[in-house]
């Protein structure tokens, strides 16, 4: 797909952003974006999958994000969080996480480059009860050791591929903070259930009612965060339910990071926890809370206040208009992130099916 230079268009989310921000990133967001090039663990990527019984689903979409970062030759890491899951969800991932220790072990005086050219790490963040996916997204963004953090959903209804198209546009604009694959832009290519999509445009109406349209897309499970915005947002956020998406843009956006929009190929699968009516409901209640806090309370973030913000989107394009061609990925290292089509979400090598004697806690 052919990306054309990114549009940049005001926010709409009324009271929260006031107007375009223009020129270098400043405040905060500049002293984080100084040390964006460097990393802890000297990871290129980490890949951050939120799980609560995900048994039946997560082995499939963990092949699958192995096998394609396999193939990217940079070095990446997978942080699982199991957020309190009483069904079969540590036994099935902990053959992952025991091969991705094994990595480790073999790779060890490398340095920084360790598995850089073959299998990520998988790591495991586990806890007990239950605590809700903002919890969850949370203890992985503040585990994370990649210079780029992505946080996708264990459905794999974005697979991991998919975040090429939102390096294209970080990576072209470092003032971004967030980059959002988004459902509803013209270049999206989603496949979903007609009631899902009606139920999709309320919550965005209701949103902009709230005064909390801070993108088109704000729910899509599949964002690509700077590093240390990923630690400020870990350090700041306190929502565990399904609104910690509204608040991870509101902390991007207060310290003076914009917030990026790219669609995104995306597939509606069943097996989620989440009830489109009863889960909306409840949604909406803590977006309204939520904004009630912004006003009241918001976090307090060094040399971050009263900076305007803005909302960038990538759009399609002819390609001969811009000088860009099928080659696009190239230009940010991207090849090997591309999905294979053809290919079998289950056929990663070195991983094995077996059942585990106990959970893997973490692959440190």
């Amino acid at each position: 797909m052919d990306f054309a230079e990114p549009e940049v268009r005001a926010a709409g989310a009324a009271g929260l952003s006031s107007g375009l921000a223009s020129g270098p990133t400043t405040g905060l967001a500049a002293g984080l974006a100084e040390g964006a090039d460097a990393s802890p663990g000297g990871f290129e990527l980490t890949v951050v999958i939120p799980m609560y019984r995900e048994a039946k689903r997560i082995e499939r979409t963990l092949r699958d994000v192995v096998r394609t970062l396999s193939r990217w030759g940079r070095a990446s890491e997978v942080v699982l969080v199991n957020d309190g899951s009483d069904d079969n969800t540590l036994q099935v991932v902990a053959p992952f996480v025991e091969a991705g220790s094994r990595l480790q072990g073999e790779s060890d005086g490398e340095g920084a480059r360790a598995g850089g050219a073959g299998q990520p790490r998988v790591r495991l963040v586990s806890y007990s009860p239950n605590r809700g996916k903002g919890a969850a997204v949370r203890e992985g963004l503040a585990a994370a050791r990649g210079r780029w953090v992505l946080v996708m959903d264990a459905d794999n209804a974005c697979r991991v591929g998919e975040v090429r198209k939102l390096f294209g546009l970080a990576q072209q604009r470092p003032e971004v903070g967030i980059v959002a694959g988004s459902r509803r832009t013209a270049d999206a290519d989603v496949r979903a259930l007609a009631t899902r999509r009606l139920t999709g445009d309320l919550f965005a109406l209701a949103l902009w009612a709230l005064g909390l349209r801070l993108l088109r897309d704000t729910q899509c499970g599949f964002k690509l965060y700077q590093g240390g915005l990923g630690k400020l947002i870990a350090t700041h956020a306190r929502e565990n339910g399904y609104c910690f998406d509204l608040e991870h843009l509101l902390i991007a956006k207060h310290a003076g990071y914009r917030v990026g929009e790219v669609g995104v190929a995306w597939e509606h699968r069943d097996g989620g926890q989440v009830r489109p009516i009863r889960d909306g409901l409840r949604m909406l209640s803590q977006a309204a809370r939520l904004r009630w806090r912004w006003i009241v309370d918001r976090p307090r973030l060094d040399d971050a206040t009263g900076l305007s913000a803005s909302i960038i989107e990538l759009r399609p394009q002819d390609a001969s208009e811009r000088g860009l061609g099928a080659g696009d990925a190239r230009l940010v290292g991207l090849d090997g992130l591309a999905d294979d089509e053809q290919g079998d979400p289950k056929a990663a090598d070195g991983v094995g099916r077996g059942t585990a004697r106990r959970a893997v806690v973490s692959g440190q």
